[in-house]
């Protein structure tokens, strides 16, 4: 898989035949931080999402990557969650 560099981007990984970011029109490139080399997706869930990857700096060591993904809560909702009066 290819790591989009975009930050804002929502699909950070893509499939080694894209030469650009499916979601977003970014280059791609091949290790994610400039280390992990993303393999396959193992698991995916609300919050976040898990990879396995190679660790290029400890001779393709196997390695778990998850990537958290960005969540945005409005004030209001989050004062209602921790039981706070919202003004």
């Amino acid at each position: 898989m290819l790591y989009c560099s975009n930050s804002n981007c929502s699909n950070l990984f893509n499939l080694d035949d894209n030469k650009f970011c499916i979601n977003c029109g970014q280059t791609l490139t091949p290790l994610f931080r400039n280390r992990f080399r993303v393999i396959r997706l193992l698991d995916e869930g609300g919050f976040s999402r898990t990879y396995e990857a190679r660790d290029v700096d400890r001779i393709d060591e196997p390695f778990s990557l998850k990537k958290i993904q960005r969540v945005v809560i409005a004030i209001s909702e989050m004062c209602l969650f921790i039981n706070v009066p919202f003004y």
